[in-house]
């Protein structure tokens, strides 16, 4: 078996290759995304929630018409996947209840900016975030 792979750079960082990447894998957000969903169903939390990473905003989207009475902040590092997100949320009709932000998990006083959660959740991020 051959080990991990390091890898340095993964971001998408053009809105072409963002919107690519979630026509790519739109088809499979149910799937990937299902268990996220089922385990904040468990928890029962209503109010804010914050995303980190946010990618092409599936998650986003799927947590907003799964609780009407939540609101999203999504967030991402890369400005073209924020973008295509955003587009995705606005083909949903989600404008008024998830924000898109660009920004860095890193990014402390961007990071206490936004404020309180009653939620927090990150994926398919976590390989990118440094240790």
């Amino acid at each position: 078996m051959k080990g991990k792979v390091e890898q340095t750079q993964t971001q998408i960082w053009g809105v072409e290759r963002a919107r690519q990447y979630a026509r790519g894998h739109k088809k499979y957000a149910g799937m990937m995304y299902g268990g996220i969903i089922k385990d904040v169903r468990s928890l029962k939390t209503t109010g804010r929630f914050l995303e980190m990473g946010a990618g092409p905003g599936f998650l986003a989207v799927m947590l907003a018409q799964e609780y009407p009475d939540i609101t999203i902040t999504a967030v991402d590092i890369s400005p073209g996947m924020a973008e295509a997100g955003r587009e995705y949320i606005a083909e949903n009709k989600l404008e008024d209840r998830i924000e898109y932000l660009v920004g860095d998990v890193y990014d402390g006083e961007m990071v206490g900016g936004l404020g309180k959660f009653d939620l927090v959740c990150t994926s398919f991020s976590l390989h990118d975030w440094r240790p």
